[in-house]
């Protein structure tokens, strides 16, 4: 995300002037233009999400639980879809599940790293929030699901809120794919990335990471009706459908050709 110096040094800018640099967010954008680049040279474009797998189907959510295995009927489920690694703060949420009401469950779901530089790192923070979910005897209310999903869809639907603490996020496609599901989304305060998406109290909230202050918009965001979150899906669905992504980079790829030719 960030350009290194030696391109400054010896080939001044990295990217030409007729070059287009697509940036998943804001944020990303005005890391860009901090660079030196020129709006004309950034296409602000989030990731896409496939409308045919992420979409709104809040009635299907007792199926999915029952064909997934996941907690009662009756149960509110949180879930933490990212890999295992600090940044991504599902350390913080096993804290502050002690701070909600006993039907509350969460699912921390996502990659555990088995290899890398970082290997060592990220295989002491998988075991710490083991050892918190048994500190805070939380075994019964924490369903572990440490690997990649085929079908991340599937458990956005059995859920009922979306949950997105990290620290540091270029966008967080999870997130909107979530929305897109009609499921409620809870974020950090990152500038420039959720805050240009979640609109407090109609599809989630954004919130600093401070345990009760999480607890509490949690169960407001349980409360946010099914209607809100239909349009909420079709609005995500309307501006970054995988159909409507493809046409417009079709556009774009046919753009940068002609000027190439001429």
């Amino acid at each position: 995300q960030y350009e290194p110096s030696l391109f400054s040094i010896f080939l001044k800018k990295g990217f030409p002037k007729q070059a287009l640099i697509v940036c998943i967010s804001e944020h990303l954008v005005n890391l860009c233009k901090a660079n030196g680049y020129s709006q004309h040279q950034i296409w602000n474009r989030p990731n896409p999400v496939d409308e045919n797998r992420f979409y709104f189907e809040v009635s299907a959510k007792i199926k999915y639980r029952r064909k997934l295995q996941l907690f009662d009927s009756s149960d509110i489920i949180i879930l933490h879809l990212a890999k295992f690694i600090p940044r991504k703060k599902q350390l913080f949420m096993v804290e502050l599940l002690p701070y909600l009401p006993d039907y509350y469950k969460l699912i921390l779901a996502g990659p555990k790293i088995d290899s890398g530089p970082l290997f060592e790192r990220d295989q002491t923070y998988y075991q710490t929030i083991l050892d918190a979910v048994r500190d805070h005897n939380l075994e019964k209310r924490v369903r572990f699901i440490p690997r990649f999903l085929e079908r991340p869809e599937d458990y956005i639907k059995a859920s009922d809120i979306f949950v997105l603490p990290s620290i540091m996020e270029g966008l967080g496609t999870t997130f909107l794919e979530a929305l897109a599901c009609g499921v409620p989304v809870v974020t950090n305060d990152i500038p420039g990335v959720f805050d240009k998406w979640i609109k407090p109290g109609k599809n989630g909230f954004i919130c600093s990471l401070n345990h009760s202050e999480w607890a509490e918009i949690i169960q407001q965001a349980a409360g946010i009706d099914k209607h809100s979150m239909k349009l909420a899906s079709e609005e995500v669905l309307s501006r970054i459908s995988l159909e409507r992504t493809v046409i417009q980079t079709f556009r774009r790829l046919e753009v940068l050709t002609k000027r190439a030719k001429s």
